[in-house]
């Protein structure tokens, strides 16, 4: 059905009953919490109109109508099976499915993958993937409602392809065959929520990618370039760890993606907005921010992710870091266990320097070394970085006192700053009273006093001597470079509820096909 008013005439709502015509036993599917933000009506799959971004720059807008190019990453040019024929479906389910398997909609139940090839040890989890594809779709006749809501049922049905990449080209088969010739309405929408969810997590085989493609250009046109992008994106930047999240779900039933605002200077409130898709990598969110920033060199920089007062680096193993998504994934989950819905992570992702190189000149990047200053100074002020004795505190002090007076040492400029600047423990243990006369001795006596240091000077000294009291060996690099490790827990200047994103999923070592004859 590749018109929209076809298929969308008289359909219900997102969260009414999953009728499928005549065929179905009039079984409910799942997926209640699919009503939640619009209904299944005529303007499905029509684009909408794009949000106005608020005052920071963040808020919804519309995918970026790219890679038909030559630097496109899917992988359609090279398979076997050309986009181009009528029912491509129909033609690789004769060569590669099972006996008594079709490409077509379906209500039966079936007793073996969609696919010969499949190894036998992933056969019960396809079976149990494809029963949890019908009852998303509504298609219930046989197998029955599921307990689960939309967003539990999507990310079981992810998490088989997240663990085993066998499972990938047969779920992909799944939902194009369920939505080929499906006759209902509201069915047949749920499959295309359902594809595009996928399409942010992994992406299919270039045996299969033409008959997903296909399905895509047969189906809502809103949709056509929004899922394209997606599986463009994927492509890019690879496999997902961690199923949609909540937010995706928004994403999906707008056919957009996100702006999202990242801390980058607390004390000067700060922020920046990066491009978020399900796809979005650490790597790409520091280009795009330090560009902004005007910072010359981004080596080193991470965006960290602030959880019960904790702070978690995206660096990863890999040189484009970790899945943005995936981190909020994890904070969705934790939210569903504590029973909170639909997490929101504004004012808990920032951009850090992380990596420093032993060589690095902090004189030639003067927007780079003024944030680091800040971002260290702001740590220590929250407890993230730990003096190991209470007098260190006072080197500190009379170091960053400098960065920001100078050589004026009046008792009330000091008195001020201290009380602003030390942590509560390190006021606990010693007031800034008593603190007093040592911070003005030591700021008197320093050697960036003694030589007149500029405020960039200073600053660069500070972020060095930052590094000798916080700074460790990085041990997976081999260049020697030096990782500034927080060795404290964030106590926030106002209460902040962070979430605990959880651990990791283990992935199934691949024993996946790479051809199919």
């Amino acid at each position: 059905m590749s018109d929209d008013e076809e298929f969308d005439e008289d359909a219900g709502g997102f969260g009414e009953d999953f009728e499928e015509e005549d065929e179905d036993d009039g079984g409910d599917g799942f997926g209640e919490d699919l009503s939640e933000d619009e209904e299944i009506g005529d303007d499905f799959g029509e684009d909408v109109e794009e949000e106005e971004l608020d005052e920071d720059g963040a808020g919804w807008g519309q995918v970026d109508d790219e890679g038909d190019g030559e630097d496109d990453p899917t992988p359609a040019a090279d398979s076997s099976v050309s986009p181009t024929v009528e029912d491509p479906l129909k033609e690789f389910s004769e060569r590669h499915f099972n006996d008594g398997v079709t490409g077509e909609y379906s209500i039966s139940r079936i007793s073996n993958p969609l696919l010969k090839a499949l190894p036998q040890g992933s056969h019960a989890n396809a079976l149990q993937m494809y029963q949890l594809v019908c009852q998303f779709m509504g298609i219930t006749a046989e197998y029955g409602k599921s307990r689960l809501s939309a967003l539990q049922g999507v990310q079981r049905i992810c998490y088989f392809g997240i663990v085993d990449e066998d499972l990938r080209d047969e779920l992909y088969l799944q939902i194009c065959k369920q939505m080929n010739k499906n006759p209902g309405k509201a069915s047949y929408a749920r499959g295309v929520i359902l594809l595009s969810l996928v399409a942010g997590v992994f992406a299919p085989t270039k045996d299969v990618y033409p008959i997903v493609s296909h399905t895509i250009h047969n189906g809502p046109k809103g949709f056509v370039s929004y899922i394209h992008h997606l599986l463009r994106r994927t492509y890019t930047n690879g496999c997902r760890s961690e199923p949609p999240c909540s937010l995706e779900m928004t994403a999906v039933k707008r056919k957009q993606v996100m702006r999202i605002k990242v801390i980058v200077n607390p004390i000067q409130n700060t922020v920046q907005t990066a491009r978020l898709d399900p796809a979005s990598v650490m790597q790409e969110w520091v280009m795009e921010i330090c560009a902004a920033l005007k910072i010359k060199n981004t080596y080193g920089w991470s965006i960290f992710i602030n959880r019960y007062g904790s702070l978690c680096s995206l660096r990863g193993a890999g040189g484009k870091g970790l899945h943005v998504m995936d981190m909020i994934s994890k904070l969705d989950a934790q939210a569903a266990r504590k029973g909170v819905q639909n997490v929101d992570v504004s004012g808990q992702l920032s951009l850090r320097k992380e990596v420093f190189a032993r060589d690095e000149d902090y004189m030639v990047d003067e927007e780079a070394t003024n944030l680091i200053f800040d971002q260290i100074r702001e740590g220590v002020s929250l407890g993230e970085f730990r003096c190991a004795k209470s007098e260190d505190y006072n080197e500190v002090a009379a170091l960053v006192y400098f960065c920001l007076h100078g050589e004026v040492a009046d008792e009330k400029t000091i008195m001020t700053f201290l009380n602003q600047f030390l942590p509560a423990h390190a006021l606990t243990e010693e007031s800034a009273k008593s603190r007093f006369a040592k911070v003005e001795k030591l700021h008197a006596k320093g050697e960036y006093s003694r030589r007149a240091y500029s405020q960039l000077e200073a600053r660069a000294k500070f972020i060095k001597f930052a590094l000798e009291k916080w700074g460790k060996v990085n041990s997976f690099s081999s260049d020697g470079s030096l990782m500034l490790f927080p060795n404290g827990k964030t106590v926030p200047r106002q209460s902040v509820d962070f979430q605990n994103p959880g651990g990791s999923i283990k992935k199934k070592p691949s024993r996946r096909s790479s051809k199919r004859s």
